[in-house]
């Protein structure tokens, strides 16, 4: 009994365990893909290092969520963009992103997408949010990296919980 809490105290403090997300802002809510998923087995994402509730899905397009934006919620991160940028027409992403702005009452932040290189159609994404969203936040200004060209590194979701926290 002794050596499995020995074996059990070393993995959880070598961080073989994955951190389990306190939400702390239950009046807010993160909507994104894979950059707000647990960012890996071990680390919590920027909207879960903020306090709060996340609705994530990996390969998430803007367009395929429902017509309306949940209800309940005081502030709305809407994070949603870069796997829209190459499947969906840009005026397909502007009537649904413009559908679901007037679908709440809530406060609604965009977050921009963002990419280190520049790409066409990631920045006409961009432009759509930056035009339609009366509140965005944009990653690359806090100078997030990536660890593959797309996800933020975890110092970067770091950085990007510290944008998150200014607006709650």
């Amino acid at each position: 009994m002794k050596k499995i809490m020995v074996i059990l105290t070393a993995i959880i403090t070598s961080g073989c365990v994955a951190p389990e997300p306190v939400i702390t802002q239950p009046d807010a809510i993160y909507i994104g893909d894979s950059n707000c998923e647990l960012f890996n087995d071990f680390d919590l994402s920027a909207a879960e290092q903020s306090g709060l509730p996340i609705d994530c899905k990996i390969g998430r397009r803007l367009v395929d969520i429902p017509d309306s934006l949940p209800s309940g919620y005081r502030i709305i991160f809407l994070a949603l963009g870069t796997n829209d940028a190459n499947s969906t027409t840009i005026q397909e992403y502007s009537s649904k992103l413009d559908l679901l702005l007037g679908s709440t009452s809530s406060e609604v932040w965009c977050v921009l997408p963002a990419v280190p290189e520049p790409d066409n159609s990631r920045d006409a994404v961009r432009l759509v949010m930056m035009n339609q969203c009366a509140n965005t936040i944009d990653p690359l200004e806090a100078g997030v990296t990536f660890s593959d060209g797309i996800h933020f590194t975890q110092s970067s979701q770091a950085l990007h919980a510290n944008q998150i926290r200014q607006v709650i």
